[in-house]
């Protein structure tokens, strides 16, 4: 197949169903796309599939953030790089805040 073929011929599927999916099909699917090229042909992926209750847990995990972060905000962390005795604390927004001893 040409790229121009592949190009033409793409399409965006927004409906699914709950059929599930092979585990040989996610195998093959795997299989096909570790060979796509990347930058320096580091292949810096990795992927995890999942299924079961590992699924059904993470899923729920996300729909209860959904209505906690509906915009995907950040809670506030905090990061002590203590090799320097540096405290670094970045908001929501991002916004960095550097203290340093005195």
């Amino acid at each position: 197949m040409y790229v121009s073929e592949a190009v033409k011929s793409r399409f965006s599927c927004r409906a699914f169903t709950e059929k599930p999916v092979s585990k040989e099909l996610i195998k093959q699917i795997l299989e096909v796309a570790k060979q796509a090229p990347s930058g320096g042909n580091l292949q810096p992926w990795h992927i995890h599939a999942i299924s079961g209750k590992k699924l059904n847990q993470i899923v729920s995990d996300i729909e209860s953030k959904i209505t906690e972060m509906p915009m995907g905000e950040k809670r506030n962390m905090t990061y002590i790089h203590q090799t320097f005795g540096t405290l670094i604390e970045v908001d929501a927004l991002n916004v960095a805040k550097i203290y340093t001893k005195a």
